[in-house]
């Protein structure tokens, strides 16, 4: 019979799945917009997904968010907070990541290869996604406790009156 809170033994290999994943969503909101723009805007020539240079902004904050992410503790157990404090780091470190490639961008001279448009829609999307993707995250995770999965135990040894308030607030 597989342990209750399982999740726990593959926590290492979720937080790795959990940094390609948002690599992935990075990618994916990033081509969204160009292609969303792509209409409207008079993008260089390019073969391939995008243009070079949009690929190599994608890459670096790709690689940006790698090292800003662990820093803000957004993949750190977020069990029993609230949807607003799992937010709050992933604006931070999305934000920081965004300020990283605008300061890239600057001091490589090449911000005029750049639509302003595709990133400012770049960073809403990529991060309307990211939280979307943990919104639904804690809503399986929820329908998993229910089933009697994930779930933690604790054991109360004291005074029953106390118990029973501590039981109480451990529910809400």
């Amino acid at each position: 019979m597989q342990p209750a809170g399982y999740a726990k033994d593959y926590a290492s290999q979720l937080i790795i799945f959990a940094r390609l994943l948002d690599a992935a969503l990075i990618f994916a909101s990033s081509m969204l917009c160009f292609y969303i723009l792509r209409p409207y805007k008079n993008f260089p020539d390019y073969s391939g997904w995008m243009p070079n240079g949009y690929l190599n902004a994608v890459g670096v904050a790709i690689l940006l968010s790698l090292w800003w992410f662990p820093k803000f503790n957004v993949y750190r157990s977020w069990r029993g907070a609230s949807l607003f404090s799992e937010f709050k780091p992933l604006i931070y470190a999305w934000a920081s990541t965004i300020v990283g490639l605008i300061a890239f961008i600057f001091f490589t001279k090449t911000a005029d290869d750049y639509s302003r448009h595709w990133l400012g829609l770049w960073f809403i999307t990529a991060f309307a996604v990211m939280g979307l993707v943990r919104l639904l995250l804690r809503m399986l995770l929820r329908q998993m406790r229910r089933r009697g999965r994930n779930l933690r135990y604790i054991v109360l040894v004291g005074n029953a009156e106390k118990c029973i308030d501590i039981a109480r607030r451990i529910d809400q």
